[in-house]
């Protein structure tokens, strides 16, 4: 399931290849689940925090020749994807959750790039919120809370923000991105009937204990374990990520259980207002196929790693060595 785990968001697709919807149908929902378009122009820094890094000439392997399509596209794409805490959980709040999904379509590969929230971060480009450093995630809560306008139009204001502080520390940005509430995970979870996981380490808090092996966890109880906070964020946030894989690897295998494949388009229309991409349908689609086409040794997963963080920003933030995380993305999401 783990390569169905990077399409969490793309379910009209599945239901093309599972239950045979037709492409009008799975179209029609999602033009009308698609609440705005992101439309992300990244500015140039004005401080030259991270000119781009060269790429060694060895990631980057050019196709001799002209190959076919997979799945209507060709090329490389990258989307980065942020679902975003409640304001009403515990601190920080902001995108609790950053991650870069680099598809190849012509060699058949997916890699997933995990980014900490906690990452301390220059944010040149917020000076008018007089903010000129940052937790990465909590770039998205500082741009949400000073932003007027719709529910989208914040979200797309706050997501662009995150992009761009992205961009200013260690050059790379997506082509494309989606956002999500991650308070809806529960109620999701929920109608699908919950979720078995395989717990490897117990763990706990003032609030909850989570005992190591197999069990079965209600919407409130996963969100909780991909949640909770260590005790000391630069020496245990690693896990926490680890965590979110495992809630989000539980969810696709539950989500494409048959029963729940047809809970399906009812879950579209009820989260309609809680996720925002500027992917068309079509290209949702396409994606969906491009799951199926990959082998499982072709789909890797990686990380901003331990070995690049240097030290503690403000408030436990885990400062990181600049020039090792833009090579390290760079390298990751070359075309």
């Amino acid at each position: 399931m783990l390569k169905k785990a990077v399409l969490l968001f793309v379910w009209a697709g599945i239901l093309v290849a599972v239950i045979g919807f037709t492409w009008y149908q799975v179209s029609a929902i999602f033009k009308r689940s698609l609440a705005a378009p992101l439309i992300v122009e990244l500015l140039a820094s004005p401080t030259a925090l991270v000119p781009p890094v060269s790429i060694s000439t060895a990631v980057l392997v050019p196709s001799p020749t002209l190959q076919a399509k997979t799945c209507g596209q060709s090329g490389v794409m990258t989307i980065l994807f942020l679902a975003r805490d409640t304001a009403n959980g515990d601190w920080p709040y902001g995108a609790d959750l950053i991650r870069f999904v680099r598809l190849d379509f012509n060699n058949k590969t997916i890699r997933l790039i995990a980014v900490p929230r906690d990452l301390w971060v220059e944010t040149p480009h917020l000076a008018a919120l007089n903010l000129d450093h940052s937790r990465l995630g909590l770039v998205y809560f500082r741009v949400e809370q000073n932003t007027t306008g719709t529910a989208a139009q914040v979200a797309t204001a706050s997501t662009n923000a995150v992009a761009q502080a992205i961009y200013d520390n260690y050059g790379v940005a997506a082509d494309h991105y989606i956002f999500f509430e991650m308070r809806y995970f529960a109620e999701a979870i929920d109608q699908l009937g919950g979720l078995d996981i395989n717990i490897p380490a117990a763990i706990s808090d003032s609030a909850a204990t989570f005992s190591p092996g197999e069990q079965h966890l209600d919407g409130n109880r996963a969100l909780y374990y991909a949640r909770m906070l260590p005790a000391q964020e630069l020496t245990e946030g690693w896990n926490r990520m680890g965590r979110q894989n495992l809630i989000l690897k539980a969810l696709i295998a539950k989500l494409l259980e048959p029963a729940n494949i047809l809970k399906i388009p009812g879950l579209i229309q009820q989260f309609r207002e809680d996720y925002i991409t500027d992917l068309s349908p079509e290209l949702i689609t396409d994606l969906a196929c491009m799951a199926d086409k990959v082998p499982q040794d072709q789909i890797n997963n990686f990380q901003v790693e331990p070995a690049m963080i240097i030290g503690e920003g403000q408030d436990n933030a885990m400062l990181a060595d600049t020039g090792m995380v833009s090579q390290f993305l760079q390298e990751q999401l070359a075309p």
